[in-house]
């Protein structure tokens, strides 16, 4: 999942806590983060390494959202993972955090120690909830959080 931010969250000395950060928050949206590295293997580099092939990070996109999502189980949503339509996970919960609030947290504090701060319209995605999966050239992968909806990312053939 991902949080779109509609208010700031400057740097400042004072720690956020869960109900200021929890308040700047606009939407939520399924989400799905293309895990991509230079790396032969993208398990065996050292972790200063794969800080620098930008935390394997590919690229990121997300569905629709809503503004409706204080009301939502947060720790445990219904998540399913497809790629070229066949089923490949189907998770209740499974952030890594065990709550995506912690990571929010964490990141408003970490952003605003090195002087960023989190701006309106940031998004910001706070891990799998469904694991690694592999997906081929040309593949088609969809997200899908129960309630919420979905994300779709069709992957280059080139």
């Amino acid at each position: 999942m991902a949080f779109r931010f509609g208010k700031a969250l400057p740097p400042r000395r004072e720690p956020y806590g869960e109900a200021e950060v929890s308040a700047a928050i606009y939407s939520i949206h399924p989400a799905i983060e293309l895990v991509e590295t230079r790396f032969e293997t993208w398990e065996t580099p050292p972790g200063l390494a794969k800080l620098a092939d930008v935390g394997s990070n590919g690229g990121f996109c997300f569905g629709a959202g809503s503004t409706e999502w204080r009301s939502r189980d947060l720790a445990r949503p219904a998540v399913s993972l497809e790629i070229d339509g066949k089923p490949v996970a189907e998770r209740v919960g499974g952030n890594t955090a065990g709550h995506p609030m912690r990571t929010l947290v964490w990141l408003a504090n970490h952003a605003g120690r090195l002087g960023h701060g989190i701006k309106p319209g940031d998004v910001v995605t706070t891990g799998s909830h469904t694991g690694l999966a592999f997906a081929g050239r040309g593949s088609r992968v969809t997200a899908r959080v129960a309630g919420l909806g979905e994300a779709n990312l069709v992957l280059s053939e080139i």
